[in-house]
C-alpha cells in the first residue's frame, strides 16, 4: 500500500472539545499515522478513514468562532484537497417542536438552509438581538453533496429496522471506566424549567441545590419509551459566549433557531460545512455536564453514518484548493477594491474609531505639490498585468474594476497550477503565493494574509535569500499587520529597514519602495510624528509624478493617500485643537481634494475605487471643519457607491461606515459623546461585527466593543451592555492590560445588574398576571 500523503485527505471533521474528539476517534474504521506538516501549522490532527473516505480530525485549542476560523484556515493550507467539513459536537437546544418531534436532550440538530437562513447564523452580532436575524456576515450554506447525503440518510433510516445511528453508538464501549460518561443518562435526567426560574446555586446540580421540581415544564413522553435519537434539521445559531439565558433563547427561537453553539460562524465564514450538534442542555441557568458525553457520542454517530451516504468519487474528484486559506466563489459575494494602503489609509490602528492614540501636532499648512493639471484628464490604470498570459490580464482587469474576490480566485488558481507544475520552492509558485497574500490582505483577512506570508517566508528565506525582492515586497504586508495589531514601534522598525533595502536593491523610485514608503508614513503617524509622515507622503507623490506624469491615476491616488494621511481622524480628543490650529490647512486640503474628486469622477465615474476614497476624504474634511450636513451627504454618497461597486464587506466600505458612526456620535460637532447613542450605534455595531470577522482581536475591535458597551450602560440597557462587554472580555483573553481588567469589571457589573433586572421583571410579570385574574386582591 502506498504511503498516504496530505493530498489524500478530502473531508475535515472539526470537534472543539476533548469529549467530542474522543467520540470522533471511536467512529473511525481505520486510524492512520500522522504526517509531517508545515512549521507554521500548530494544529494537532488525527487521521483515519470511514466508508472509504480519508478524514482529518482536528480539535480546537479553545472554544469560540475565532479559534474555529484559525484552525480551519491552517487545516486547509496543510491538507489542500479538503474542501468541506463536518463541524461535530455538542450544542444547546431550543425546546420547540419540529417536524421530527420535540427537541430533547440527546437529540441531534443538523444544519439545513431554511427560509432566509443558510443553515447557520451569528446570534450575538448586530441586529440579531432585536428578535430577528439579519445577516452580519456571509456564512456559507452546507455543500449540496452533504445536504443530499443527509436527506438520503434520513430516508434510509426511516425504513430500516435496525437504527444505524444506535449501531454506531455501540462503537463506544461504555463499560470502560474512561468512557462511562458517554452512557445515555435517560429520560429521568431530561428536565426543562420555566424560563423565569433561575438555578439556585452555581456549581451544583439541580438536585444538589434543591431546585423546585414544580417549576419543571411537563412534557409528554415518547410513544413507546424506546430510546431513539431524533434528528432535527434547521438553523444553528453561533456566538462567542456560553448562552445560559432562557429568555434570550426563546426570543431568538422565534426566528427558527433549533440549536446554539460557539464555533459554526467562525468555520462557516469561508468554509462550507455541515453543522452536527448533539443537544446537551437547554441554554438556561440549569445547564450542566450530565448529557455532554452522550450528546457528543450521538453527534459523532450521526456524522459517521453520513459518510456511508457520500459518494466517494464525488469527494475525491474535487479539484485541490492548494494552500488557499480563503476560497471565494468565482461569483463574488462582496466585491473589493484596493488602495495604496488597503486598510490603513485614514487612521492608525491603535484605537479607532475611538480617538487616535497619537500626539496631536500641527501639520504643514501648504497643499501638496505637484498637483495634477486642472485641465487635463486623469488617465492610466492602477494595476497592470504582471505577466503576458490571459489570466494575468484578467486579474489586473478585476482589480481595476474593484472585483477583488474574483481576482483572488484567479490568483489562487494560478498558485495551484504552478505548485503542481513546479513545486512549492519554484520562484513562480512563491510569486503567485505572494500575490495571494497581498490580495487576501487587501480584502481585510488578517489571519489568512499573515499565514500566507509566513508560508512564503518560510520557504523563500531558504531558497531565495532574506533580501530577495519578493520577500521585501511581502514584508510590507507584515509591517501593516503589525500596525493593525497596535505594534507601532515594531511596524516602523520593520518598514524602515525594508525601505532601505528596497531602495538599495531596486532603486529609490521603484514601485515597491514607494508603496513601502506610504506604509512607513502610516507608522510615523501612529507614533505621533506627523511631520515625518507628511514628508514621506509628499516625496512619494513627487516620485510618482516624475515617473508617470502628473495626470496618471496612481498620482491621483497618492494625493488621496497624502490628504488622508495628514488630516486627523474625525474623533474626539484632538478635534477642537486641530480645528483651531489647522483651519487654514483644512480649507486648502478641502479645496484640493474637492477638485481632485471632481476630475476623478469625470474621468472614471463615481464608482471607481480611487474616486470613492477621494469622496470619503472630502466628507472627512467637511466633518473636521464642523460642516456636518455637507459631510453627511458626501459620506453617505461614498457609502452607497462603495457598497455598490466594492461590496458591503470591503475595507473601504467599513472605513466609511466607521466615519459616519463617529459623525453621529459627535456632540454639537465637537467631542464624541455617548448621548447620541441611537445615532452612532448601528454604524459602529456594523463596523465592529466586521472587525471581529475579518481582523479578529485587534485594539480597534476591543476599543469599539468597549465604547458600545459603555454606551448601553449609560442608557441602563444592561442586557445589551453585557453582550458587548462580554465580547470585549473575549477579545482581551490572555491580556493582563488595564483595559482588559476594565472590560472584565464592566462585564461583571452588567451581569449583576442583568440578574437583578430579570428578577424584578419576573416578579412584576407575576403580579400583573395575578391582577388580571383577580387573585392578588384576596387576603
Amino acid at each position: 500500500m502506498e504511503p498516504r500523503r496530505r493530498e489524500d485527505y478530502t473531508v475535515a471533521w472539526i470537534c472543539p472539545l476533548e469529549v467530542e474528539q474522543i467520540a470522533a476517534l471511536q467512529m473511525l474504521e481505520e486510524q492512520h499515522s500522522r504526517l509531517p506538516q508545515p512549521g507554521s501549522d500548530h494544529n494537532v490532527y488525527n487521521l483515519g478513514a470511514i466508508a472509504g473516505h480519508n478524514v482529518v480530525i482536528a480539535g480546537l485549542p479553545q472554544t469560540g468562532n475565532n479559534s474555529a476560523a484559525a484552525v480551519v484556515t491552517q487545516l486547509r493550507m496543510t491538507f489542500p484537497n479538503v474542501k468541506f467539513g463536518l463541524l461535530v459536537g455538542i450544542g444547546g437546544g431550543v425546546p420547540v417542536t419540529t417536524d421530527a418531534g420535540m427537541v430533547r436532550l440527546g437529540d441531534v440538530v443538523v444544519s439545513k438552509p431554511t427560509g432566509i437562513h443558510s443553515g447557520a447564523v451569528q446570534y450575538d452580532h448586530g441586529k440579531a438581538w432585536g428578535g430577528k436575524f439579519e445577516r452580519t456576515g456571509s456564512l456559507a450554506p452546507p455543500p449540496a453533496l452533504l445536504l443530499s447525503a443527509a436527506q438520503d440518510m434520513a430516508a434510509k433510516r426511516a425504513i430500516e429496522r435496525d437504527d444505524p445511528i444506535e449501531s454506531s453508538l455501540l462503537r463506544i464501549d461504555t463499560s470502560i471506566r474512561t468512557l462511562r460518561r458517554f452512557k445515555r443518562p435517560g429520560a429521568a435526567q431530561d428536565h426543562l424549567y420555566r424560563p423565569s426560574y433561575i438555578h439556585l446555586q452555581r456549581g451544583q446540580s439541580c438536585d444538589e441545590c434543591g431546585c423546585d421540581v414544580t417549576q419543571r415544564i411537563p412534557r409528554p413522553a415518547d410513544d413507546d419509551g424506546t430510546p431513539y435519537i431524533t434528528v432535527h434539521r434547521g438553523t444553528v445559531a453561533s456566538g462567542e459566549l456560553v448562552l445560559k439565558d432562557a429568555f434570550l433563547r426563546d426570543q431568538l427561537a422565534s426566528s427558527g433557531v433549533l440549536c446554539f453553539d460557539m464555533e459554526a460562524a467562525g468555520a462557516l465564514t469561508d468554509f462550507p460545512c455541515l453543522v452536527i450538534r448533539g443537544i446537551s442542555d437547554y441554554c438556561d441557568t440549569h445547564k450542566n455536564d450530565i448529557w455532554q458525553g452522550f450528546a457528543a457520542a450521538a453527534a459523532a454517530a450521526y456524522a459517521r453514518q453520513l459518510f456511508f451516504h457520500m459518494p466517494i468519487d464525488e469527494v475525491r474528484q474535487r479539484e485541490p484548493v492548494g494552500f488557499a486559506a480563503y476560497s471565494p466563489s468565482p461569483t463574488p459575494t462582496s466585491s473589493g477594491s484596493h488602495s495604496s494602503s488597503p486598510y490603513l489609509t485614514s487612521t492608525p490602528r491603535s484605537a479607532p474609531p475611538l480617538p487616535p492614540r497619537f500626539v496631536a501636532q500641527k501639520p504643514q499648512s501648504a497643499p501638496p505639490d505637484p498637483l495634477p493639471s486642472a485641465s487635463a484628464r486623469i488617465t492610466g490604470m492602477m494595476y497592470s498585468p504582471t505577466g503576458t498570459d490571459a489570466r494575468s490580464r484578467q486579474v489586473a482587469d478585476h482589480k481595476n474594476a474593484g472585483r477583488w474576490d474574483q481576482a483572488l480566485f484567479l490568483e489562487q488558481q494560478a498558485f495551484e497550477d504552478l505548485q503542481k507544475r513546479h513545486g512549492a520552492e519554484h520562484l513562480a509558485t512563491l510569486t503567485a503565493a505572494t500575490d495571494v497574500s497581498i490580495t487576501t490582505w487587501t480584502l481585510g483577512y488578517l489571519q489568512g494574509a499573515s499565514q500566507w506570508a509566513d508560508w512564503v517566508t518560510q520557504i523563500a528565506t531558504v531558497t531565495l535569500g532574506a533580501k530577495h525582492p519578493l520577500l521585501l515586497k511581502l514584508g510590507r504586508v507584515k509591517g501593516e499587520i503589525h500596525l493593525v495589531r497596535g505594534q507601532n514601534e515594531e511596524a516602523e522598525a520593520l518598514l524602515g529597514g525594508l525601505l532601505v533595502d528596497q531602495q538599495d536593491i531596486l532603486g529609490v523610485d521603484h514601485p515597491d519602495a514607494l508603496d513601502t514608503m506610504e506604509s512607513l508614513a502610516q507608522s510615523h503617524k501612529a507614533l505621533g510624528r506627523m511631520t515625518e509622515a507628511e514628508e514621506r507622503l509628499r516625496r512619494r507623490a513627487d516620485a510618482l509624478s516624475s515617473t508617470l506624469g502628473q495626470n496618471h491615476i496612481k498620482c491621483a491616488s497618492a494625493l488621496v493617500d497624502l490628504v488622508l494621511g495628514v488630516i486627523p481622524h474625525p474623533s474626539a480628543d484632538e478635534l477642537s485643537t486641530r480645528q483651531s490650529q489647522g483651519s487654514s490647512m483644512l480649507l486648502r486640503f478641502s479645496e484640493l481634494i474637492s477638485d481632485l474628486h471632481h476630475r476623478l469622477e469625470e474621468s472614471f465615474g463615481p464608482r471607481n475605487q480611487v474616486t470613492i476614497r477621494a469622496l470619503r476624504a472630502c466628507g472627512t474634511l467637511k466633518l473636521l471643519q464642523g460642516k456636518t450636513t455637507e459631510a453627511s451627504d458626501m459620506l453617505r454618497r461614498a457609502l452607497s457607491y462603495s457598497e455598490d461597486a466594492l461590496g458591503p464587506d470591503f475595507p473601504e466600505t467599513l472605513l466609511i461606515v466607521s466615519t459616519i458612526g463617529i459623525m453621529y456620535g459627535k456632540k454639537d460637532g465637537g467631542a464624541f459623546s455617548c448621548t447620541n447613542s441611537a445615532g452612532f450605534r448601528p454604524w459602529l455595531e456594523r463596523y465592529v461585527d466586521w472587525l471581529e470577522r475579518r481582523m479578529g482581536n485587534i485594539p480597534e475591535t476591543q476599543a469599539t466593543l468597549s465604547l458600545l458597551g459603555m454606551s448601553y450602560m449609560d442608557d441602563a440597557k444592561y442586557v445589551e451592555a453585557e453582550r458587548f462587554w462580554g465580547r470585549a472580555v473575549k477579545s482581551y483573553e490572555g491580556s493582563s492590560s488595564a483595559n482588559a481588567q476594565t472590560a472584565l469589571s464592566m462585564y461583571q457589573l452588567c451581569q449583576a445588574n442583568t440578574s437583578l433586572y430579570r428578577q424584578r421583571t419576573g416578579t412584576s410579570e407575576l403580579v400583573d398576571f395575578l391582577g388580571r385574574l383577580g387573585l392578588n386582591n384576596r387576603r
